[in-house]
């Protein structure tokens, strides 16, 4: 079963919470925070990606439909096939 993991972005303090039990209850009103989910995979390192991570060498994870993709320049590629490869560097609000 997946892991259901969560980080929420303060807009107000402009930093990141990764506090499971506060992010829960952001989830329910969510005024001020941007909630991103955890994708269950990993990175080249081993380092847990989410919604809104960019990689080095361009791309930004995105959730679309049923499945997170990385949006490049021009296109988008499934999460996993590029996941292997790519190292998270941050995220959109950094």
């Amino acid at each position: 079963m997946r892991e259901l993991k969560f980080r929420a972005w303060d807009t107000v303090k402009m930093e990141m919470s990764f506090d499971q039990g506060l992010c829960h209850a952001m989830i329910r009103n969510n005024d001020g925070f941007v909630i991103e989910q955890f994708t269950s995979i990993t990175d080249k390192n081993g380092v847990e990606i989410y919604e809104g991570d960019k990689f080095e060498r361009g791309g930004v994870v995105e959730f679309i439909g049923s499945g997170y993709y990385v949006k490049t320049f021009r296109e988008y590629e499934t999460l996993k096939s590029c996941a292997r490869y790519e190292k998270v560097i941050g995220n959109i609000h950094e």
